[in-house]
């Protein structure tokens, strides 16, 4: 027990990241958002019809999570009249008009799972997060919102960012068939080598803290409205964690990292890892990595996820650029390739 108490203190608990830094945080984000509107730009709006949508998206068959009964099913069993005082109390704490703490959405329930068939140590389980799913449902209609408030240029920037993980009618097959088929016109180049160097980021999630997701939300644009929500819901968090039949004795401090199973989690990380791939790509093209395509892109990486493939005609470029720009790689799952001729 003291074991798992210790490991969940130094993984999900960040000693500077106090109530008042939070607060301030907080502060600073409304004050960007009336700023904002003196100068036009109201805040989106949360129609009623976002809130049916993702209340019709919500998943079946899911526990419950916080320090709720409550599941998925039985939110889509609610009757109408409920769901318009769920829409309105949704509508009022993402205005800011409803602060209250909710004590069933602060709580993350977090349950280990194995990640490997004979885990030796605490690193070979993977923490998912179990929250209310009215917390869930609140925070998918946020995600909706702020993706939505993204500006149209910053829009083109983040497609170009070749990152196709997390994305509406995306799967892995394109990944699969981008690589097959630079290794099948790979067999004509005669004085080119293709390498590709793939790379898993290590802890993906838990290395993500509100420092980072703040300065990227920042670059992106997001309205601060949806900044200041989002954070909100992510400051004054604790969890309780259970390994197997051990649980931790206490409560502990959940303010060093992002959810793992959380509505907003692969939007934030998709948010993260584009903008480390538009900062690492000048870099990496000047080190001549990337491969020149027939339409004048110059591919120089393609990311799913936690996994990234570097692209290149150079035998050994600078792979360790990725260090500098990206959150921290597994350095023992790097491997670099030539094409067989």
């Amino acid at each position: 027990m003291e074991g798992l108490q210790g490991y969940c203190e130094k993984k999900f608990c960040d000693v500077h990241e106090s109530s008042k830094l939070q607060a301030e945080r907080y502060a600073k984000w409304i004050s960007h958002q009336l700023a904002s509107e003196r100068d036009g730009f109201s805040a989106p709006p949360w129609p009623l019809s976002l809130t049916l949508q993702k209340r019709a998206r919500l998943k079946a068959s899911t526990s419950a999570g916080g320090s709720e009964d409550l599941v998925n099913e039985a939110l889509q069993a609610l009757p109408f009249v409920a769901v318009l005082l769920a829409h309105h109390a949704f509508a009022s704490r993402y205005a800011g008009r409803h602060k209250e703490a909710i004590v069933t959405w602060n709580l993350v329930c977090i349950l280990f799972m194995p990640k490997t068939r004979h885990p030796k140590e605490f690193a070979d389980f993977r923490a998912i997060s179990r929250l209310s799913c009215f917390s869930k449902w609140y925070t998918s209609c946020l995600v909706e919102i702020g993706n939505s408030s993204v500006p149209r240029a910053w829009k083109l920037m983040w497609s170009s960012a070749h990152c196709f993980a997390y994305e509406p009618l995306h799967n892995s097959e394109l990944v699969s068939l981008i690589i097959s088929d630079l290794v099948g016109k790979a067999v004509v180049w005669d004085d080119l080598d293709l390498v590709i160097a793939e790379a898993d980021i290590a802890s993906a999630f838990d290395s993500i803290g509100i420092t980072e997701i703040e300065h990227v939300l920042s670059f992106w644009h997001v309205h601060p409205r949806v900044v200041a929500a989002l954070l909100y819901e992510l400051h004054d968090l604790s969890c309780e964690a259970c390994l197997a039949d051990v649980f931790t004795r206490r409560r502990i401090l959940f303010n060093a990292c992002i959810r793992q199973g959380g509505s907003e989690s692969p939007w934030l990380w998709n948010a993260v890892v584009r903008y480390a791939f538009v900062k690492a790509r000048p870099l990496w093209q000047m080190q001549d990595a990337g491969i020149l395509l027939a339409n004048g892109v110059v591919l120089t990486h393609i990311g799913w996820s936690d996994n990234v493939c570097g692209c290149s005609h150079v035998t050994r470029p600078r792979w360790l650029l990725w260090r500098k720009c990206l959150p921290p790689f597994s350095t023992n799952s790097v491997c670099i390739g030539s094409h067989p001729h």
